[in-house]
């Protein structure tokens, strides 16, 4: 229901297989604390899977921080 309501894919994460995310790009405690998890890299940009879509302050966390290993 959300997804439709916000227009954002849904993602099934027990329909993943977990060693193709790229789980080392991002530290577990930021997984924990974000309660998200990233789900691809293509180029610069890191796709992330997150609890609560309508809080932008995560998705603005991974943005301006570069949380992101390179």
């Amino acid at each position: 229901m959300i997804s439709e309501e916000y227009g954002i894919p849904l993602c099934d994460l027990s329909k993943m297989v977990q060693e193709q995310l790229p789980a080392d790009l991002v530290t577990p405690a930021l997984i924990r604390k974000h309660r998200s998890i990233p789900l691809r890299r293509r180029g610069n940009r890191l796709f992330i899977g997150v609890s609560v879509p309508t809080n932008t302050a995560i998705t603005d966390y991974f943005y301006f921080t570069n949380a992101v290993a390179t």
